[in-house]
């Protein structure tokens, strides 16, 4: 069945010409006839088409057609049909490419195929092959195809946003050559540039062009140019020497390389029966012939190889000379076969042009196909399914999918094709949760079919995920920070920059540019995507490299490189992983490993962490001569088996108390940052400071060390197991090594999680020393940094005996208890009234005998656990146990003992003061047994409740009130004389240490108290008297109070041990201060506590609030009730600050009564007064009544009475609300919006008085005079101004007032009218240019307005602003928009614009603008450097800024104008180092808008500066000119400034000093190339001290040129800045000088020698370099680096602490080193304590001379025993001043009292109280008690009693 079907549409009748008449104009017969070609399978033919009419008469047309399912050769049909076809997922199926189990689930599932659709057309270029369901119909080639562009609203899906291409116009092109093409030639044109159809062929060209210069050569890169570099590259042996191609002449000194190289080298074999080294013959007939058959070679050859290249003639491919040459020698055998005579056919210059573009056409499409075939057939063909499969993958349980090898069962793609999407959805679809599962930027992407090569892969997801599965290092550093779901083009473009710099950084070089993924061409993207699939395998790891070492120390490891090719290979060495900066390759990042040789490739790694660290080797193979070596990546790993502290650090502390140890810590490390704080403890006493860890077997687990830290994260090899559960969290690391029984307690902790050291500084680390064990402990702190890294410090401890414990109360004889204050006042004893010791009394000549209750419990020991368990607790656990009571509970110690210790203990371990105790007294005056034992603690819950505790031997065990089990300890004390007698007894255990002072004395003291009061008159204070009963006692007290107003009971009974609280009250009467006393007498012993109280009565409150509402000119009225509170009758005198409130002006109330008093309020203005109304009693009717309130004499002084309630006051507050009365009447004002009318107002004056009225203005946009004059009877105006702001209506008001005739007003109604246009000034500007005008724009009003501008002609005006938001103008702002103008024809033509800002408020604003376009001046010089010797290219960018094309000439002239004469005589240019690298440089047509540019090669010789002249003309094209075209001509004068650059690895000079300090150097550089002769070695830049005077110089003196004849001044220098930032800080702190010059005469290096000054007056680092410049025009640079350390501490300032929580400060003046003021920052260095605050932080220092600016420190101290530091830094631009803070504490005075420890339980029910038992009648009545017997074992001895009752 034949493909190829033709249809007559109109009949296939011809039917006779029209005219008819002779001479009439004669029209064909036209039928209309319709080619349809399909086939099912690929094909590829070119036949003849034969027409036969009836009479016999027949006509050909050579019809070409292919049919292929490979998107490299249908991509013409997807061109053409973008909008009717679709590519698609066959419609109920899944896109095969998935992992497939089975047959049957391979053959369920489809393919991607292309359909045909219908949609609607749109303006905009979407993706060639988009599944989206709106297509755009572009313009065609094709016969039959229509060509129609729709404005409609276009829909765009998520990933839309990426088509940044504005929509191309397509337009009709040269009439002749549409219809050439449209009837001959067809498809074979490549399409017109200018349309749709031919920007998508344009791409696919541009793509092969890259992808064969990169890649398509054995050589590596080699540049061509399609088709021109392949139409000449068929022979190596130059086929012409007259050639003249810009191309041959760049590469004349280069080999020669053809397209039958590239053929050999893709396919692996040369190409059969083409010589290659053969020259073409010289004869014109031969040499066409061969080439012809040459091309036809190379096409048969991609036709057996399966390539449909049928459309493609071999005379395509040839050059346009020899085609035409070829041309004519067909015609001519024609001829001949005729007998006729051949003769060429003249043709005009438009005819010749036409063909040779249309030549052009033909050619560029014809090698297109050829390029595109050869990919198919030599490159896909490689990608197949079981390629597929033995692929390694990056996760081996992962398998690749299987893909159905049937060529035939997708119409649009091959198997090659195939098999990559379904690689691009594997990778996709299984590692986008793995990358993507942290995003910040939409989380997971969603699921997708990948059907094409464009649209599905625009957002870069698809490409990140396949390099982030073959490259996982580079998901963090590249990849996660994509836009998951992109819906603008930003965000696609962001991805796609992401995408392609991660490429880079792997050095996977391929040329494409995130636009190429954002607007994607799909022959661009497939080739990409084939150039991953082959490259991103070779990046996965080979083998593993470990590295085994101690913490900081470099270990070596060696990595051999073997070549077995003949080649050298060259590898780029790139370190990458999450610790790659650890790693590092000595030799370089480029190594070369010789022919049939090996390399041994060392790698360096330096530790700075404990856990291991990851690494990746990759070595990328560089391309080197004509070979390349395969991406090598290796696995970094590494182990760390040493360890060793960088300090030790001593103390000693008490212990069970904690001691708080400050560590100097310094940063070992080049970067600063915060360190975690990681606690381990040695608790064997057995850690060495430089301890070798055992090496870790790989067959045995190491040895687990259980960590329990909560301050970061988990030891790597210690990880907690899932079913442990920690009660009490630690910040502490134990190391068991004692194995014995005893149990040695952890006794450091870290309060910090964190510190924060700077690189190379040294902070301060809190470590807390709390011990339960007397003896030295060690520990090691180790400093972590997950960024940076670690290091270690080592602390050795000594624990001392622990401080004075207190014992229980107690009464007896001669023991009394005395307040720390007391005593210390009085200076009593020598431990100054410690309330820790037990103090007697007794007589000098007494021997006394008591018994101390020493505790079964340890308080200290108990407190300092306490302490540990609160450490290890988060604030949230400690407020739930202080809220429930069980902070000290028996648990929370229990648990913390085995945090402690390590381990679990026994019930009995878990007890504190077990076992024997050894007694210890210092002083010879005391005695006491030796050996004291105390019993185990136990649950008083599970004790007998009857008997005496079992275990004693040898004391009794007794319990005091408080209930606190004691032991006694049996004393006896012999004084020799009176005086104080201090002792210390020490109670040793093997896991307990107490210590116990007493002392005695004679001479207890008292103390007393003042209570001051302050309350209003009415109002009752409060305050609660403390009194402390410690004895055993209750305390029945009667009270005593003097003062009146002050009340309390009369009796009070203080219970014994406790602090009770007298409640005494204070309730003042008249406003006045008392004075009294409070006398509290102890009934039984007589004692008395005496307190003075003072009472200061305040002002009455008031009674209550009053609100009224009235209205201007009317009465209203309110009721107030005025109580009397005293037992007189008072008279009040009625005031009130409210001028209109009236009333009585007297009130009588009788006592204790109330009455209600009548307020009026008349205003005469409106407003909200607000104010009081006060009732005072006056001096007069003060009088008694008795109880009918008759009125009684009074017999005492009546003048004392009168005086004591004189002013007393009861009043209120008011509150009166006052509307407006009706308005007179309603105005009416209209005025243009940002305009202003005025409004006269009428008023008249009817008084005989002048008047002065006020004017209150209420309304948007109104102004005038706050006051007006009116003369008596005057009837005047007043003027009232309206500008509106906005446009609208709105409401407003005029009010007049004076206190004489009140207030009257008008109401106004306010119109405001849109604005009037505005006329902008004219503009000029050349063309090429740009210039601008403000328009500013201004908000008067209080409202932000939003302007969204429209520019009539964006042509030519375009605003500077962000097209997609609106502008915000914030209220009474304005703003100034930019308007650009860039002409884009001579003179003014249609180049006017209308600006209109459409705005709610304002409706809309606009302006009118034009402009004119001038002839272009001379453009500013252009620089270009470059090294002598060398070259480099400048690209000087041509835009044509016409509306039509135009043709370009180019011309380069240097200063001399030689350049002209190379070019006009032909030769080599030799004398000019300026080169144009344009193969032509005239009639080049450039399109409107479009850039042209211009590549100027520079090869200078010699170290001067050359100057250059590119000359650009332009003209109109032939036929769209315009006369003024012609003469405009641009100048682009052009610098070439050879320069010198430093050594890449040389060091920069470093001058360094300490701030405010001064250095003064010598600085000496080398110049080369100063002379033609001077070759000799360059010597590197070096630095050095200033020569003695007494000591020739280094270099001779004076300047010594030599030949050069140069002088001084011929070399001039200066230092250059890397930024403003630099300049600023650095300018004014260095000096620089040349004071000597030097050349030597043997190898002509000049030798400079500089005086460098250099004082810094603030800390800095900065690079910078020296530039030196010749006068010929030469640049060396040299770089050098300025450092500045930190200066010494300016000043050392203390600051002495009043209290805690209280702040003090100090002040201190600073004036600035100038004559001006300076602005400066006060703040404090990083490590300085927070209690610490400076003020003002910021501000100005005064000049030098003055007093100077203030600058004070306040100093907040919040607990005792820390050392406060810290370190002021005051910094201005060009100075700093550092001074040292310390805060000095004061004196601790511990608090006294009882002890917060609750009662062991169980308590009896306080409900059930029975009688108190008297013990000692019940023990009288006993007659036998047993005691136990000092002598050990003893039995019980009885001893009998005789009691008389």
């Amino acid at each position: 069945m034949s493909p190829i079907s033709v249809t007559f549409v109109d009949g296939s009748v011809i039917k006779p010409c029209a005219g008819e008449e002779e001479g009439e104009q004669v029209d064909p017969c036209v039928i209309t006839c319709k080619v349809t070609f399909s086939s099912p399978a690929p094909v590829a033919f070119t036949d003849q088409l034969t027409f036969i009419d009836q009479l016999g008469k027949s006509w050909s047309l050579p019809i070409t057609a292919t049919a292929d399912n490979c998107l490299l050769t249908n991509f013409p049909f997807i061109a053409q049909h973008r909008t009717d076809y679709q590519i698609v997922c066959e419609q109920g199926r899944t896109l095969r490419g998935r992992t497939s189990e089975s047959k049957e689930r391979l053959m369920s599932t489809g393919e991607a195929v292309i359909l045909p659709c219908a949609s609607p057309s749109i303006i905009s270029r979407p993706s060639t092959s988009a599944t989206s369901s709106q297509f755009e119909v572009s313009s065609s080639s094709y016969e039959g195809s229509s060509q129609s562009q729709t404005d409609t609203n276009q829909t765009y899906s998520a990933r839309d946003g990426a088509q940044n291409k504005m929509p191309v116009d397509s337009q009709q092109s040269n009439k002749d050559r549409a219809n050439i093409q449209s009837r001959s030639l067809g498809s074979a044109l490549f399409p017109d540039e200018d349309s749709e159809e031919g920007i998508f062929h344009t791409e696919v060209l541009l793509a092969l062009q890259r992808w064969f210069s990169a890649q398509g050569w054995p050589g590596g890169y080699y540049p061509i140019g399609v088709p021109h570099s392949l139409r000449t590259g068929i022979s190596k042996v130059n086929r012409s020497p007259n050639s003249s191609s810009s191309l041959e002449t760049a590469n004349l000194q280069k080999e020669i390389k053809t397209i039958y190289d590239m053929v050999g080298y893709l396919a692996g074999k040369p190409l059969p029966g083409v010589p290659l080294n053969s020259p073409l013959p010289s004869d014109p007939t031969d040499r066409v012939r061969q080439i012809h058959w040459q091309h036809s070679t190379l096409l048969t050859f991609i036709r057996h190889q399966g390539g449909c290249v049928s459309s493609v003639k071999p005379e395509y491919l040839m050059e346009l000379k020899d085609y035409t040459h070829w041309h004519h020698l067909q015609k001519q055998i024609e001829a001949n076969k005729k007998g006729i005579d051949y003769i060429p056919e003249a043709k005009t210059e438009d005819e010749e042009a036409r063909d040779d573009g249309i030549f052009e056409a033909i050619s560029k499409k014809a090698w297109t196909d050829v390029l595109l075939q050869l990919l198919k057939t030599l490159i896909l063909s490689r990608v197949t399914p079981r390629q597929l499969q033995k692929a390694q993958s990056p996760e081996k349980h992962l398998k690749m999918p299987v893909i159905n090898p049937d060529p035939a069962c997708s119409n649009v793609y091959s198997v090659g094709e195939r098999v990559i999407l379904a690689w691009l959805n594997h990778n996709y679809e299984h590692y986008r949760p793995k990358i993507w599962q942290n995003s910040n930027k939409g989380g997971v992407p969603p699921s997708r079919w990948v059907v094409n090569y464009d649209y599905d892969l625009l957002d870069g997801l698809v490409l990140a995920s396949v390099v982030g599965a073959y490259v996982p290092f580079l998901v963090k550093t590249h990849l996660q920070d994509m836009y998951t779901h992109p819906s603008t083009a930003e965000q696609c473009l962001h991805n796609a920059l992401k995408v392609v710099n991660a490429l880079h950084s792997i050095r996977l070089d391929y040329d494409i540019q995130a636009i190429d993924i954002t607007d994607p061409n799909p022959i661009s993207l497939i080739l990409f995507c084939i150039h991953l699939y082959q490259k991103l395998p070779q990046y996965l790891p080979k083998n593993s490299i470990e590295f085994v070492g101690s913490l900081h120390a470099v270990v070596q490891r060696q990595v051999v490189l073997n070549n077995p090719s003949s080649k050298p290979l060259m590898y780029e060495c790139i370190l990458a992983g999450k610790d790659a900066r650890d790693f590092k390759v000595p030799v370089g990042t480029e190594v070369i490993v010789s022919p049939k040789g090996q390399l041994n490739l060392t790698v360096e790694y330096k530790s700075r962490f404990l856990r291991p660290a990851e690494g990746l080797l990759i070595l990328v193979g560089k391309r080197r001569g004509g070979s390349v070596g395969s991406t090598l990546v290796f696995n970094l790993s590494t182990r760390i088996n040493n360890i060793t502290p960088k300090h030790i650090h001593k103390c000693e502390s008490p212990c069970y108390e904690l001691h708080k140890i400050s560590i100097p810590v310094t940063n070992p490390f080049e970067e600063g940052g915060h360190f975690r704080i990681v606690v381990v403890e040695d608790r064997g006493n057995k850690l060495s400071t430089d301890r070798q860890m055992p090496s870790r077997p790989k067959t045995k687990k190491p040895n687990k060390v259980r960590s329990r830290t909560n301050h970061g994260q988990r030891m790597v090899d210690t990880p907690p197991s899932e079913e442990e559960e920690e009660p009490i969290k630690t910040m502490t690391i134990t190391v068991n090594h004692d194995t014995s029984n005893e149990t040695v307690m952890c006794a450091f902790y870290s309060p910090e999680e964190t510190i924060f050291i700077d690189n190379c500084a040294t902070s301060t680390a809190e470590i807390h020393f709390l011990p339960f064990h007397t003896g030295k402990r060690q520990c090691s702190v180790i400093f972590i940094n997950e960024n940076i890294g670690e290091f270690l410090y080592s602390v050795q401890a000594t624990s001392e005996l622990p401080l004075p414990m207190p014992l229980p109360s107690q009464v007896g004889k001669y023991t009394t208890r005395i307040t720390s204050a007391a005593a210390a006042s009085e200076g009593r004893g020598q431990f100054g009234g410690d309330d820790r010791v037990i103090y007697w009394k007794c007589e000098a000549t007494e021997t006394l005998k008591e018994s101390l209750k020493v505790p079964v419990i340890n308080a200290a020991r108990e407190k300092a656990l306490a302490i540990a368990a609160q450490q290890h607790m988060s604030d949230l656990e400690i407020e739930r146990r202080v809220v429930t009571g069980t902070l000290h509970s028996a648990n929370v110690m229990a648990d913390v003992l085995k945090t402690l210790s390590g381990n679990e203990l026994t019930t009995e371990a878990k007890t504190s003061g077990t076992g024997k105790f050894t007694v210890t007294l210092d002083s010879e005056f005391y005695s006491a047994p030796a050996i004291l034992e105390l019993p185990k603690v136990v649950d008083k819950a599970k004790a007998p409740k009857t008997g005496s505790r079992p275990g004693l031997k040898t004391l009794t065990n007794s319990t005091d009130n408080s209930g606190e089990e004691v032991v006694e300890l049996p004393l006896t004390f012999q004084p020799h004389g009176a005086g104080h007698y201090p002792c210390v007894i020490s109670l040793t255990s093997q896991d307990d240490v107490r210590v116990y002072r007493l002392e005695c004395t004679v001479n207890p003291e008292g103390s007393s108290a003042v209570i001051e009061f302050e309350s209003p008159v009415h109002k009752s204070v409060t305050q609660d008297v403390p009194i402390v009963n410690q004895s055993n006692h209750d305390w029945p007290l009667v009270a005593t109070i003097e003062g009146e107003g002050f009340h309390g009971p009369p009796l009070f009974l203080s219970k014994s041990y406790q602090t009770n609280h007298y409640p005494l009250m204070f309730r003042p009467k008249v406003e006045r201060n008392v004075q009294g006393q409070l006398l509290l007498r102890n009934t039984e012993n007589g004692t008395e506590h005496v307190f003075e109280i003072y009472g200061e009565a305040k002002p009455p409150l008031s009674l209550d609030h009053i609100q009224m509402r009235g209205r201007v000119k009317e009465i209203s009225t309110a009721i107030v009730e005025v109580p009397n509170l005293t037992n007189k009758k008072l008279v009040y005198l009625v005031q009130s600050d409210i001028p209109f409130v009236t009333g009585n002006p007297e009130v009588t109330v009788l006592p204790g009564k109330t009455v209600d008093y009548q307020m009026f309020a008349n205003p005469t203005q409106r407003g909200i007064y607000k104010g009081v109304i006060a009732f005072i009693a006056g001096s007069k009717s003060i009088l008694n009544v008795d109880s009918d309130g008759e009125e009684v004499a009074d017999y005492e002084d009546n003048n004392t009475e009168l005086g004591e309630y004189h002013g007393y006051t009861v009043w209120y507050s008011l509150d009166i609300n006052i509307q407006p009365a009706p308005a007179e009447r309603l105005l009416t004002l209209t005025c243009t919006c940002q305009t202003k009318t005025v409004l006269e107002v009428g008023v008249n004056n009817p008084t005989q008085r002048q008047l002065t009225l006020d004017v209150l203005i209420n309304g948007e946009g109104l102004s005038g005079d706050r006051n007006m004059i009116l003369h008596p009877g005057e009837k005047g105006t007043y003027d009232l101004i309206f500008s509106p702001a906005i446009i609208g209506r709105s409401q407003g008001s005029v009010t007049f007032y004076n206190e004489t005739i009140g207030e009257f007003w008008y109401n106004l109604e306010l119109i405001a009218e849109p604005p009037q246009a505005v006329h902008l000034r004219h503009m000029q500007c050349e063309l090429g240019r740009w210039t601008k005008q403000d328009i500013v724009i201004n908000n008067p009003s209080v409202e932000t307005l939003e302007l969204i501008p429209t520019v009539s002609n964006t042509n030519n005006f375009t605003l500077e602003r962000d097209n997609e938001k609106p502008i915000t103008l914030k209220p009474y702002t304005n703003i100034k928009i930019p308007l650009h103008f860039m002409p884009s024809i001579l003179g003014q033509g249609d180049q006017s614009a209308k600006i209109i800002f459409h705005c709610e408020q304002l409706g809309e604003l606009v302006y009118m603008v034009s402009g004119t376009g001038l002839r272009p001046q001379p453009q500013p010089p252009v620089s270009v450097f470059t090294s002598a010797g060398s070259n480099t290219t400048l690209i000087i960018p041509f835009r044509n800024p016409l509306d039509c094309a135009v043709v370009v000439d180019v011309e380069l002239m240097d200063k001399d104008k030689q350049m002209e004469k190379v070019y006009m005589s032909g030769n080599t240019m030799e004398e000019s180092p300026f080169c144009l690298l344009l193969k032509h440089r005239k009639n080049i047509r450039v399109g409107p808008k479009s850039t042209l540019d211009i590549p100027i090669s520079f090869a200078p010789e010699d170290m001067k500066m050359y100057e250059a002249l590119c000359v650009v003309k332009v003209t109109s094209q032939q036929g769209q000119g315009d006369q003024d075209i012609e003469n405009i001509k641009w100048h682009y004068p052009i610098h070439g400034v050879p320069e010198a650059h430093p050594v890449v690895d040389n060091q920069p000079a470093i001058i360094e000093c300490q701030a405010r300090a001064r250095v003064e150097e010598r600085l000496e550089i080398t110049l080369s190339g100063v002379a033609p002769n001077a070759n000799g070695p360059q010597r590197p830049m070096i630095t050095r001290a200033v020569t003695p005077q007494d000591q020739p110089p280094q270099l001779p003196r004076g300047l010594e040129i030599g030949d050069a004849n140069m002088i001084a001044e011929q070399f001039t220098y200066e230092i250059t800045y890397g930024n403003e930032k630099t300049r600023a800080n650095l300018e004014h702190s260095v000096a620089i000088s040349l004071i000597r010059q030097y050349r030597n005469k043997v190898t002509g290096l000049v030798s400079l020698v500089f005086n460098v000054v250099y004082a810094p007056f603030t800390s800095m680092n900065y690079d910078v370099q020296l530039m030196v410049r010749s006068a010929t025009g030469g640049v060396w640079k040299f770089p050098l680096r300025f450092v500045a350390t930190e200066p010494i501490p300016d000043d050392t300032i203390k600051i002495d602490a009043i209290g805690l929580g209280i702040e003090s400060s100090i002040g201190f003046r600073i004036s600035s080193q100038s004559i001006h003021p300076v602005s400066y920052n006060a703040y404090f260095a990083a490590d300085s304590d927070e209690e610490f605050t400076v003020s003002p932080q910021n501000g100005e220092l005064l000049p030098a001379g003055t007093q100077g600016s203030m600058i004070r420190i306040s100093f907040t101290p919040y607990q005792y025993g820390k050392l406060y530091q810290a370190k002021l830094i005051v910094q201005t631009s060009q100075m700093q001043w550092a001074y040292t803070i310390k805060g000095v504490l004061p004196d601790y005075n511990p608090p006294r009292g009882l002890s917060s420890r609750p009662m062991a339980g169980p308590h009896p029910d306080p409900r059930k109280r029975s009688d108190k038992k008297n013990y000692i009648r019940e023990n009288l009545k006993l007659t036998t008690t047993a005691v136990s017997s000092p002598i050990k074992g003893t039995k019980v001895v009885n001893k009998t009693y005789s009691t008389n009752m």
